[in-house]
């Protein structure tokens, strides 16, 4: 087992969610990613993380704008979402 996938594991018995979301960010598993974010409704860390990798976080504002429509945030997934600190990103594209 490598060194961060071992961290991972930790953090995330301890629940340590955040540190175990960057451990997969940077072992590169981004299927994995996006089921442990959407597990533990980790959005805003997740877009922090893919700021910089469009296609990457645009998906993860897919899962985002999902969830606030599946928990009645209407207004939140339609125009929070643009005020994400990420969505300048987003505009260039």
């Amino acid at each position: 087992m490598s060194k961060l996938r071992r961290q991972y594991t930790i953090d995330d018995h301890l629940g340590r969610y955040s540190k175990a979301l960057k451990h997969l960010y940077e072992l590169d598993a981004f299927d994995e990613l996006k089921a442990y974010t959407v597990k533990h409704e980790l959005y805003k860390e997740a877009l922090n993380l893919h700021r910089y990798q469009p296609v990457r976080l645009q998906e993860t504002m897919r899962l985002y704008a999902k969830y606030l429509n599946n928990e009645s945030r209407y207004k939140e997934a339609g125009l929070g979402i643009s005020q994400a600190p990420c969505f300048s990103i987003l505009k260039s594209i």
